[in-house]
């Protein structure tokens, strides 16, 4: 097989279409090998980017709270925006490849979580937040730990 490939380039090798081909062909390649290298990392993105709209729109419920006042702004408004900083932080870890910030926010991400499912009018908030046991596999994903909780 190989004999053959070596014929055929020599023999082709001074073709102007042969040449294109193959530069083409090589370009191709490369731009393959470039395009997965870098989307690998990548594939967390969409994930988080969703988890930002999600507590954006959960955040909405409490558009005409002053968060300044410890008396208007419930324990709840207080948790989604802790929530959203450390979404924040975590987006930014992704983005900058720090790995441990990523983690260590995503960690934080879930114990913050973790005490908004037992908070007063969770309900009216609950469909923009993972589900509890989802937020439990998510904790022991990035802990490596089970059956720490």
């Amino acid at each position: 097989m190989f004999r053959l490939m070596k014929v055929l380039f020599l023999v082709e090798r001074k073709n102007i279409k042969f040449r294109s081909i193959m530069v083409i062909l090589i370009l191709f390649i490369i731009g393959s090998f470039v395009y997965l290298e870098n989307s690998q990392f990548r594939e967390l993105e969409p994930g988080t980017a969703a988890e930002v709209v999600a507590l954006n729109s959960a955040l909405d419920q409490f558009r005409n709270v002053d968060a300044t006042d410890s008396e208007v702004a419930s324990p709840l408004y207080r948790n989604l925006i802790s929530q959203s900083s450390n979404l924040a932080n975590r987006t930014l870890g992704l983005v900058m490849e720090d790995k441990e910030t990523y983690i260590q926010d995503a960690i934080d991400l879930t114990e913050v979580r973790n005490e908004a499912y037992l908070m007063d009018g969770f309900k009216d908030v609950a469909q923009f937040i993972p589900t509890y046991r989802q937020n439990q596999l998510d904790y022991a994903l990035f802990t490596g730990n089970p059956g720490s909780r």
